[in-house]
């Protein structure tokens, strides 16, 4: 009997020199730290949204022509309308303006201050088995971590697999690939049982992936709003 976690993510996954010489990625270096590409851009978009019990999930900043804003999952986001959106110190307010029907996502839309550089709301195409990606969040208690993982399957409720580590206050967390394009949000863990007892797959993460059509949908609810 299967039964789902809501959680979420993250350690930080550093190459070798190995990984250095695929010509797919790129190595961006700061004082402190070396990051691949999109790491980098998956850290530089990430943000905690705080809802107004205290509880916390992460999210993806976005930005779709002239609009900015936040997209994560349905769940972090059930509780109320207006939520903190918060990095490094800075704090603004969203205001959730979108909720797919089905699927657990949803787009906040944000007042400026924030000093971060939105990804461009671009779903992914086609993701393939064994696709690279990566994603960052805020996990339990801990600050900004970053992962790095692979695209395993898929399910049938139409949820992406990726083999990855999760945990909750991760729920939310914007997956990319090497393009910077969404493949999606990150949503669950799955609970199985072994000998009766109840496991966390922190390694399976549950994935809803961005649709062209969850993009429609909030380009026509912000075109209201304008």
């Amino acid at each position: 009997m299967k039964h789902f976690a809501i959680f979420f993510l993250t350690i930080i996954f550093f190459f070798s020199s190995a990984v250095k010489a695929d010509p797919e990625i790129q190595l961006i270096t700061t004082n402190e730290i070396s990051f691949t590409h999109p790491v980098k851009s998956s850290r530089e978009a990430a943000v905690k949204i705080i809802s107004p019990t205290g509880g916390h999930g992460s999210g993806l900043y976005v930005e779709y022509k002239k609009h900015i804003g936040v997209l994560t999952a349905a769940h972090v986001v059930d509780e109320g309308s207006v939520y903190r959106i918060t990095v490094n110190g800075e704090e603004v307010f969203g205001i959730v303006v979108w909720r797919a029907q089905n699927e657990d996502i949803a787009f906040l839309i944000v007042e400026p201050g924030l000093n971060r550089k939105p990804l461009r709301l671009t779903p992914a195409q086609n993701t393939e088995v064994g696709t690279r990606v990566s994603y960052s969040g805020y996990p339990a208690s801990y600050d900004l971590l970053s992962v790095n993982g692979l695209i395993s399957g898929y399910d049938n409720r139409g949820y992406i697999l990726m083999q990855g580590f999760g945990w909750f206050g991760a729920s939310g967390s914007g997956i990319l690939n090497r393009t910077n394009k969404i493949v999606g949000i990150v949503t669950a863990l799955p609970v199985e049982e072994f000998y009766g007892h109840p496991q966390v797959l922190e390694t399976m993460i549950l994935v809803t992936p961005l649709k062209e059509e969850h993009v429609n949908q909030i380009r026509a609810v912000l075109h209201m709003l304008e």
